[in-house]
């Protein structure tokens, strides 16, 4: 049985790589609270990888729980919080970051100014899957310009 074609859930997005091809697929909660992603095109139970939850949203703050199903079957906890202004966030599961985005301010020797649609990702050693955290990013961003 197909979850995500349950009643609460609609399409949302894919993440996909160079080639084209769909690596995440994310639906999004009707009330706009929680988002799932699954493996490619899916929407299976099978597939799932990863389910966030939206805990705060102020002007200022924003903040997810997420679960994260590993390969091997093991459920993890991560966290997310951050500032949509500032389009800075960062991705931590206990004491430890695993990623953080944030504004690209300047750029070269003239110090010119970026749009700030622009914005890095720094993925810190330990977590291995970046199809995850780029997911994670989509799903924060969501609807931002």
């Amino acid at each position: 049985s197909s979850s995500s074609s349950s009643s609460s859930f609609r399409p949302h997005c894919k993440l996909h790589d160079a080639s084209g091809i769909s690596v995440v697929s994310i639906f999004r909660s009707f009330d706009g609270d929680c988002w799932k992603g699954y493996k490619g095109d899916s929407s299976e139970d099978e597939d799932l990888l990863l389910t966030v939850h939206r805990l705060l949203n102020t002007s200022s703050k924003i903040e997810f729980n997420i679960s994260v199903n590993s390969l091997n079957g093991k459920t993890s906890s991560f966290n997310m919080k951050g500032s949509l202004f500032w389009r800075s966030c960062t991705i931590y599961e206990d004491n430890f970051v695993l990623a953080q985005t944030s504004l690209m301010y300047k750029l070269g020797l003239g110090k010119v100014l970026v749009r700030r649609s622009r914005f890095r990702v720094t993925v810190f050693p330990g977590f291995a899957d970046l199809r995850t955290i780029a997911a994670l990013v989509l799903i924060f961003l969501d609807g931002r310009n």
